[in-house]
Order: C-alpha cells, then sequence, then structure tokens
C-alpha cells in the first residue's frame, strides 16, 4: 500500500481500512513520515514498512515529459478548470504571483524573474506541442515513451529488486492525484507485471487535476459517475477495470461517538451557549483569493437577522496565508477555530477530524466556493449557500467565482437544486434569512443529491458512505482479480 500524502494516512489507517485488509493480507507500506507519533500509527497498522520519499529521484527527461504530458493532457480535458490551469501557466510564467500582505489581504503582484522571459518563451514551445499532442492516442504515445524511460530509471530498477523481494499480490496506490513521489515504485511494479490500482482520490480531480502517472490496471472510483468520467478520457481503460468502491473520507461524520454535545463543543470553539453560527468553509488563496473579504462582509449582515448568529471560518489547512490570522485579530466577533493538521504532508489529525465533523453537525448552515465540505453539509441536510459573486473591490482576473461553480464536477451539484446560489451580495443575506428561519428549504433535495451521488439508499443503514467494508472488499475483490492489461503505445 502506498500512502504518498497525509490525507491518505486519515482515509486508509484512522477510518480502519487497512485493519479490515490485514484480516485477509500482509500489509507493506511505502509511507511518508509526517511525524515520530504517525509513523509509529503507520507501523502498527502494517506487517513491513519502507519510508516513501517526499521527492522521487527522477532524470531530468523523466520530468520534463511528465511535465509536457500533463500539459498536453490539460489542453486534451480542455474543461473549465482546464482552461483556468492552461492561463495560469502563463501567469507564473510572466512571474505574477499570489502575496500575502502584513495586514493580511491578497496582492496580485507584478515581479520580474530573473527567468522570467525563459520561462515564457519555455511555456509557449510546451504549449505549442500540447496543442498537437493533445488526443488520446498523442498522450498514450507520452505515456508509451515515459514507460521506455522507466526501464532505465535508476530508482526504478531499484525499487523493482525491492519489490522481486516482498513478492506482493497488489501494488494499491492510495491517491492517484497530488503524489508523484509514487511514480517510482508504481513503474517498478507495471514493469515487474505486479498488479497496480489507485484510488482515485476524489470527486473533482479527474477534470480538474493533471494526468495519471502511470496508469494502473484496476481504479477505485467514488461512484458510477466518477467512474464514467474516467472511462471517458482514458479510452485505453476497460469498465472491468474500474470498481466502485466509495470513500473513506466521510467516514467520521457517522460515528456518533464522536458528537460532541452542543453546549459543549460551542464552549471549545468559544461561542455562547445561546448562540447559533453559519460555516463558511474556505478555499486555497492561491485558486479563490480574497475569500476573507467575503467572509468579513458576510459577518456584518448577520446581526441584522439575529444578533445571536456568528461566522464561523474553516480554514484551509494547505493554505500558507496569514489573511485569517489578521482577520481574526481585526474581527473578534469572527470565530476562527485553529486547523490543527501535522504541516508536514498536509496530515488530518484525528482530533481535528472530530472537530471538523462538530462543526458540521451543529452550524446552522454552510457557505462556500464549490467546496466538499458541501456534500458533507448535505449528509447531515444543512443548508448550503454557493457565493457566485467576486470579492467586492477586488481584480481577481483571470480567476473568477462564478467560473470556478461552472467546473466540471460542480455543474450537475448546483444544478441539481439541492444548494442555493448566491450571485450577489443582495441575494447571499436573503438566502441566509431564509435558511435560517426554514432550514428545510431544499431538505428533500439535498437528501436525494447524497443518496444519488453516493449511490446509497438508507442514509442510516452500512453503505458506502458509512462503512469501510465497502472500499475493504473493493480493494480485496481486486487483489483477487486477474491483471488486467496496461495499453500505452
Amino acid at each position: 500500500m502506498l500512502i504518498p500524502r497525509g490525507e491518505a494516512i486519515r482515509n486508509f489507517i484512522y477510518s480502519g481500512v487497512a485493519d479490515g485488509l490485514r484480516a485477509d493480507y500482509q500489509l507493506v507500506f511505502f509511507s511518508v513520515i509526517p511525524n515520530k507519533a504517525i509513523e509509529e500509527l503507520l507501523r502498527s497498522n502494517c506487517d513491513v514498512f519502507y519510508e516513501l520519499e517526499a521527492t522521487p529521484k527522477l532524470s531530468y527527461a523523466s520530468r520534463l515529459l511528465i511535465d509536457q504530458t500533463d500539459l498536453a493532457h490539460n489542453r486534451y480535458l480542455w474543461s473549465e478548470a482546464a482552461k483556468l490551469r492552461w492561463k495560469l501557466r502563463d501567469v507564473e510564467a510572466r512571474g505574477l504571483r499570489t502575496k500575502i500582505s502584513s495586514e493580511g489581504n491578497a496582492q496580485l503582484n507584478s515581479e520580474r524573474y530573473i527567468s522570467g522571459p525563459k520561462a515564457l518563451v519555455q511555456i509557449k514551445i510546451k504549449k505549442m506541442i500540447a496543442r498537437v499532442t493533445a488526443f488520446s492516442r498523442g498522450l498514450q504515445f507520452f505515456d508509451g515513451m515515459l514507460a521506455r524511460l522507466a526501464t532505465r530509471e535508476p530508482e526504478v530498477l531499484r525499487l523493482k529488486e525491492v519489490l522481486k523481494k516482498i513478492n506482493p499480490v497488489l501494488v494499491l496506490n492510495t491517491s492517484h492525484i497530488h503524489a508523484l513521489n509514487t511514480y517510482p515504485i508504481m513503474q517498478a511494479a507495471v514493469l515487474s507485471g505486479i498488479k497496480t490500482a489507485a484510488f482515485l482520490f476524489s470527486w473533482d480531480n479527474l477534470t480538474s487535476q493533471g494526468r495519471i502517472f502511470p496508469q494502473s490496471n484496476y481504479y477505485l472510483s467514488w461512484n458510477g459517475s466518477i467512474k464514467q468520467q474516467l472511462l471517458k478520457i482514458y479510452p485505453n481503460i476497460k469498465p472491468a477495470q474500474v470498481v466502485i468502491a466509495g470513500t473513506p473520507q466521510f467516514l467520521f461524520h457517522f460515528n456518533k461517538t464522536i458528537h460532541v454535545p452542543r453546549h459543549d463543543f460551542l464552549e471549545s470553539i468559544g461561542l455562547l451557549p445561546n448562540q447559533k453560527y453559519v460555516l463558511y468553509s474556505v478555499g486555497l488563496s492561491h485558486n479563490i483569493p480574497f475569500e476573507e473579504v467575503v467572509c468579513e462582509r458576510i459577518a456584518d449582515m448577520l446581526p441584522k437577522i439575529d444578533p445571536d448568529l456568528k461566522l464561523v471560518v474553516r480554514t484551509y489547512s494547505k493554505d500558507r496565508t496569514t489573511a485569517y490570522e489578521s482577520l481574526a485579530q481585526r474581527r473578534p466577533d469572527i470565530c476562527i477555530p485553529k486547523v490543527t493538521w501535522i504541516p508536514n504532508f498536509q496530515t488530518p489529525t484525528e482530533d481535528d477530524q472530530v472537530r471538523f465533523t462538530n462543526l458540521l453537525l451543529h452550524c446552522s448552515l454552510g457557505i462556500n466556493v464549490g467546496s466538499t465540505v458541501s456534500l458533507e453539509l448535505a449528509m447531515f441536510n444543512k443548508p448550503v449557500i454557493y457565493v457566485g459573486y467576486d470579492p467586492p473591490g477586488k481584480q481577481i482576473s483571470p480567476i473568477s467565482y462564478k467560473q470556478i461553480l461552472n467546473y466540471d464536477h460542480l455543474r450537475p451539484i448546483v444544478s441539481s437544486g439541492a444548494f442555493a446560489y448566491a450571485n450577489t451580495e443582495a441575494e447571499m443575506f436573503q438566502w441566509i434569512e431564509k435558511y435560517y428561519f426554514d432550514s428545510s428549504i431544499h431538505e428533500d433535495e439535498r437528501e436525494s443529491l447524497i443518496r444519488n451521488f453516493f449511490e446509497v439508499d438508507d442514509l442510516n443503514g452500512e453503505n458506502m458512505l458509512t462503512s469501510a467494508s465497502s472500499i475493504v472488499n473493493a480493494i480485496l475483490t481486486v487483489a483477487a482479480a486477474p491483471i488486467s492489461p496496461i495499453k500505452p503505445l
């Protein structure tokens, strides 16, 4: 089992998935090590442990080809998210970057790096190549070139010998994306003829992130819709190679033993027993700039609805911005609980997972810009409002909040009728007021969305959403299945 990032530790270790697999197989972990305590936890959940390095040892040729293939894949996808990523490559090449001022406000600054002009020429050349290779067989040709390069990569060859000693029936990558550190061992497994599988990490990754390197024999998908996306994007993959497994990401929410009484939880985050709160879930400031401005202006709306209604902001754990520290100092009426992830490899802690679950459980409603948190709020039958307007007075081009809500994975959610969509601040106020006084609005649509999205009939029974057994059984099925060919050209 390959564990290349902290969130995979949450998904496959905290959730009990690894324990479920050990009942049938010996487990060998190749994992990052966020800290000593997590290392001990990881070792206690497996039979053999290897450290997975944060940065893969790859030749310049492999790294260059991976980057070029990823850019061509971006052009091939041409989703709304891909279009924005394409634009941002030019922005980055010109030396434009997001900075955070000492006051905590994100500012777009134009700064010429020494390599700026050279980088701009390079990205133009790469984009020319991407345009003429942005089709299925062109990308498969790149995949084949990477496979041939891998046969000469020293790290891949070293890991082939390691795998030969282990002799695994399956190499499972627990995160198909944001995991280049698994590339050498996945290539080693493919070249050795060992069966591989990859867990499709999130619902948006196929249309908003890069190419899968290398491709696997099998894939574990959240649901049928994501499976169909994968088959469409990678036509060389056959339906039998994609197993619907659900996701362990949300199991904690259904564990009632961690649900804290409302009075105690409000006290723990600094609110009074009589107060209620709106939960604003922040995105990554690089992708959704100036959300702190949106938050502060929403906080100004709430006393007009109810003097005891407060704003609680769940910050984005992976973000380095200091904007919310400044906001907390300036606006003590806004509650911003600390997100206690381990910085190394952005690793969630079990304590923070308990806090997050209870933030969802006890809020009156939630607000965000198309976050996965909207699905989690719906699991608790909480109303959700999407922010469909840009921060007033701020220039964020080429990014647009409205454009984000038109991303391929979000479009059907927005159109489902389960959540409200605020095009203006006036509409935001109206929707907060409506939901606050009548949370049953869109209640049926929210329940229907969760049932359909996760393909479950009983939200209270044992299913893909509430139990680890679904993904454990899916992995066991793949482990016992015949190896399916990977077909790069």
